[in-house]
């Protein structure tokens, strides 16, 4: 009899064992967008392989493109705009945020998310403390994704350009108030960098992914007790950005320049010097600069671009340059470097944050010292003069070697398993 109970108790454990296998696992993302920009792509990418692992994947934002994932809507525009404007006064998340905010922890109760993900929370959409009050009590898995530096700061997303240190100790008298997110009067950082680090310290389950090997070791400076991290670098979709079918050998030395929008922290200022010191010989093109910024860039006979969001437009840009040149002074990793490299387009870069992580040897790229000019335009005539239909295809290699997104995604995958 005692025998046949035990048989049937363990018979009845692996049924339920396999049941349990059988139930789609749950991811719910949270960003401030959805497959637009940087950020917004990699969270699509990341919910594209959860599918592909036989996850149901939901990505919560405030505004987003066309997705594989369901798409949860935090607020509207009508909300965010008293969400920036009380921003700009008193320099922390409006109470209006909260209303968006308690829907969205609504919608997480009714989904029951098996993994909560997070990534920008910083953006006019979210009442943070609300949220992460609430993450801190839930009692699920939380892995958030380090983009940028704001979670352990208590104002900004980027401190490493104007030299900051304050965030290893207590944020205060911030020399970057005015910047994103940006105050125009009231200066909240010591407030908010306590209470920010004492909202996440409550979060037993939490996960911080760094982006890279440099903002893991930025991040394990900061008052923030991390219970448990684990970089994992961004990939790139390596069957989207690909040499095109207008990639030709060289007939002139073809230099891009390109980002999202082109802050002082970018190095704008720096391609005038450097066109001045290739000379006329060399094409340079900028993408995504401003109107001011392209008057000031034509007047020095340099060709602007507008910034696009079609891929295929950028892989063309990419494809039929000779060189890809990134003057970043700030930067947690740099798609674009990675982009242009699986276009088979050679990177000269700028040695600023984690960008050094983005060329992986010295055929596909170089990374000088920050700032120095003369190295750079060294290294822009270097890559310009070697064979372009030679050089794209080492390119495209390294990037299969090293950038494919699916296998740099799959390992959220890994970790998401491992903490369910």
């Amino acid at each position: 009899m005692y025998w046949a109970l035990s048989i049937f108790i363990l018979s009845l454990h692996s049924i339920l064992r396999y049941l349990s296998s059988l139930k789609k696992m749950n991811l719910l993302q949270i960003n401030t967008v959805g497959n637009i920009g940087s950020t917004g792509r990699i969270a699509e990418q990341i919910g594209v392989e959860a599918i592909r692992n036989g996850w149901k994947s939901c990505i919560a934002c405030a505004r987003a493109a066309q997705s594989k994932s369901e798409i949860i809507r935090i607020g509207s525009k009508w909300h965010r705009y008293p969400n920036v404007l009380w921003t700009r006064i008193f320099d922390s998340d409006s109470p209006i945020a909260k209303i968006s905010t308690l829907k969205l922890i609504n919608d997480i109760k009714k989904i029951s998310p098996d993994i909560i993900h997070l990534h920008n929370l910083h953006g006019y959409y979210l009442h943070v403390p609300t949220l992460l009050e609430f993450l801190g009590e839930y009692d699920r898995p939380v892995v958030w994704t380090l983009h940028d530096c704001w979670p352990f700061t208590g104002h900004c997303a980027y401190f490493d350009f104007c030299g900051c240190k304050k965030w290893k100790t207590l944020c205060s008298d911030c020399p970057q108030k005015n910047k994103y997110p940006a105050s125009w009067s009231f200066d909240r950082s010591s407030k908010n960098h306590i209470e920010k680090t004492a909202i996440i310290s409550k979060i037993k389950k939490l996960t911080f992914v760094p982006v890279s090997k440099w903002m893991e070791s930025i991040a394990l400076e900061s008052k923030v007790k991390f219970k448990n991290i684990q970089t994992i670098r961004n990939g790139i979709d390596i069957g989207v950005f690909q040499p095109t079918q207008k990639i030709t050998a060289n007939s002139i030395n073809n230099v891009l320049f390109a980002a999202n929008k082109w802050e002082p922290r970018k190095g704008l200022h720096f391609i005038p010097e450097i066109a001045k010191r290739l000379g006329a010989d060399y094409k340079l093109t900028v993408l995504g600069a401003s109107r001011e910024q392209k008057k000031y860039l034509e007047e020095r006979d340099i060709i602007t671009q507008k910034h696009t969001n079609n891929i295929q437009q950028m892989c063309d840009f990419y494809s039929q340059a000779s060189v890809f040149v990134n003057p970043t002074l700030e930067e947690t990793l740099s798609l674009v470097n990675m982009e242009a490299i699986a276009c088979g387009t050679p990177v000269v870069t700028f040695a600023s944050g984690g960008t050094p992580e983005t060329v992986p040897n010295e055929k596909v790229g170089a990374v000088v010292k920050r700032g120095d000019i003369d190295a750079m335009v060294c290294q822009i005539k270097k890559f310009a003069a070697l064979d372009k239909l030679e050089t794209a295809k080492i390119c495209r290699q390294a990037a299969l070697d090293n950038f494919d997104a699916k296998a740099a995604f799959k390992k959220y995958i890994d970790l998401y398993e491992s903490l369910t």
